[in-house]
């Protein structure tokens, strides 16, 4: 997501030498397609509140270790919501036209 917000910035006159985008969040609804795109829109604007995700981290995946940092991180988001998730399509939708108009080495 970071990678979109550089993208933004750099279209609306954030002076840059080069931009370095890792995961730069840049798909959009029409590479959503129709299905996944109405279902977003759906559930965003009928029970916006409700979590869209997994609630809890699968430990049966994961090292105990990691599982451990990740349960006690205070910046992990526990409960992403569905207008969240519109949230982010919004913004991807908007780094996707800002690509083309950036003209920076990447």
């Amino acid at each position: 997501m970071g990678g979109a917000l550089a993208l933004v910035a750099a279209d609306r006159g954030m002076e840059a030498d080069g931009l370095v985008l890792g995961a730069a969040a840049v798909r959009s609804r029409e590479s959503l397609g129709p299905v996944a795109s109405g279902g977003l829109w759906f559930f965003a604007h009928t029970i916006p509140w409700m979590p869209a995700g997994p609630t809890s981290i699968d430990s049966s995946r994961r090292h105990p270790k990691t599982d451990r940092k990740l349960q006690n991180d205070p910046l992990m988001l526990r409960q992403p919501r569905f207008d969240m998730g519109y949230g982010l399509v919004d913004l991807m939708d908007v780094a996707r036209d800002a690509a083309e108009r950036v003209h920076v080495p990447t």
